[in-house]
């Protein structure tokens, strides 16, 4: 049967969760656990009109029975993919939301999600940028703010970076910020600063939009908060960019 789309979406947040569940107990080596949500996930994800579809093709095929591949092929299209397969969705997604503004091309941002804000500002390194052969340095300050009534810690981050004109995006995943863990209690906030290399082709460079954007970054930080940390969600860290400033100051 067909599945509204408000709850496939409610069910890939589940099976989001579930991941990160499964994720933090294989860190933790508690594999008998991971085993079970495993098992679990798996369960889930056929509920997907379109996960099952591909899961039913591909067995169809294997055992050659091909007018079945077809039906179940278009069923596959009729469904669609499901929510969060690209990275503009997966973060909406994680985080339930519809980002607004998706042109806005600005060195900040600011969002919150489930009690956790998160601030960023973007800056240029004009130290360590080579403009000519253009390789680009820009720092970021962010601020993590829990205004949520449960203390929780941060435990990892996963970025997507992106680097104009193509649209190269890179992952980049990792435990924590910074080397910690950071716990936050109710209202406490706990920054931090980074840095990000950029690469951007002469071509591109030579023809810059007025924007002056060469690539930005966006991604979700991994809490965890409860007694024994079992409630695990995301918090957004909304789209920011990187802007070169006016010739002169290269």
């Amino acid at each position: 049967g067909d599945m509204e789309e408000e709850e496939r979406l409610a069910l890939w947040q589940e099976i989001e969760r579930m991941e990160m569940r499964m994720r933090l107990a294989v860190e933790s080596e508690n594999f008998g656990e991971a085993a079970e949500i495993r098992d679990d996930l798996r369960v889930m994800r056929r509920k997907d009109p379109h996960v099952r579809a591909e899961e039913d093709m591909k067995k169809a095929v294997e055992e050659e029975r091909y007018s079945d591949a077809e039906e179940l092929k278009q069923e596959m299209q009729r469904a669609g993919p499901p929510p969060g397969s690209q990275v503009e969705d997966r973060l909406n997604t994680l985080a339930g939301i519809s980002r607004k503004d998706k042109t806005a091309m600005l060195p900040t941002s600011d969002a919150t999600t489930n009690g956790i804000r998160v601030q960023v500002r973007s800056f240029y390194n004009r130290e360590e940028s080579i403009p000519r052969d253009g390789r680009f340095l820009f720092g970021y300050n962010v601020t993590i703010t829990n205004t949520g009534d449960m203390p929780c810690q941060v435990v990892s981050r996963q970025w997507y970076i992106k680097t104009e004109p193509d649209d190269r995006v890179e992952e980049v995943s990792g435990t924590g910020v910074v080397g910690r863990q950071p716990v936050l209690e109710k209202g406490e906030t706990f920054s931090y600063a980074s840095a990000c290399p950029l690469s951007v082709p002469g071509d591109y460079l030579n023809n810059l939009p007025e924007s002056r954007v060469v690539g930005s970054m966006e991604g979700a930080y991994t809490l965890v908060s409860g007694p024994v940390g079992q409630e695990v969600f995301r918090a957004v860290i909304d789209r920011f960019c990187f802007v070169l400033p006016d010739e002169d100051s290269l």
